[in-house]
């Protein structure tokens, strides 16, 4: 198993300890550390967008909703 291959910036250290002692479970700790943190780094950042978006999408419902609302009276009357 070559650790080059496993790209995370977020533990260095865990790759030099890789790469100086050829353990099994030492690579599979740091692939585990590093997936991890990837994905709870992803999972934040998808959270993040997922609540900006949503907001803006339902001020614009709002919007477009009054927006609507306003023609559809001045038509009627």
């Amino acid at each position: 198993m070559n650790l080059k291959f496993i790209k995370c910036d977020k533990c260095p250290l865990m790759l030099i300890y890789g790469y100086y002692l050829v353990k099994y479970w030492l690579i599979l700790m740091v692939f585990v550390q590093c997936g991890l943190i990837g994905m709870l780094k992803n999972v934040v950042i998808c959270l993040f967008y997922f609540t900006i978006c949503y907001q803006f999408r339902r001020d614009a419902q709002k919007i477009t909703g009054m927006g609507t609302l306003y023609l559809t009276t001045k038509s009627q009357i």
